[in-house]
């Protein structure tokens, strides 16, 4: 995976996580050393590693995927809006532009035009 993350993403990856890995050992180790000479308190040192385990990234492959998807997520809605938009329009324009009476009288027109009416007689004679 890391040839892949460095053609596509510029960076390794892999040597991101364990850089971050060894920042986060030398974090604890100069707030231990804080503590240890006596520049913090417990109250100061538990604070600052409080601060360290929350900011520790566990899993920066897992983050950039996680980020990756949801800006793909994104792109596809967007994308989606669009279109829907771009073909609801014309559609909106014809319907909207003519109430629906107008098109009730066209559509019963149509059915006589295209043999409705010998149909209806038919069924009607049955009767």
């Amino acid at each position: 995976m890391s040839f892949l993350s460095k053609i596509f993403l510029g960076v390794d990856l892999d040597e991101e996580q364990r850089r971050n890995d060894e920042y986060d050992r030398q974090l604890a180790a100069l707030n231990q050393a804080k503590l240890q000479d006596g520049s913090w308190s417990d109250a100061t040192f538990s604070e600052a590693e409080a601060h360290r385990i929350a900011s520790d990234n566990k899993d920066i492959a897992g983050d950039v995927a996680d980020t990756f998807n949801a800006s793909i997520q994104d792109s596809v809605s967007s994308a989606a809006a669009v279109t829907k938009g771009v073909l609801k329009t014309p559609f909106d324009f014809i319907f909207g532009a003519l109430p629906w009476q107008l098109w009730l009288v066209a559509a019963v027109a149509l059915f006589i035009y295209a043999g409705g009416g010998v149909f209806l007689r038919g069924i009607l004679a049955r009767r």
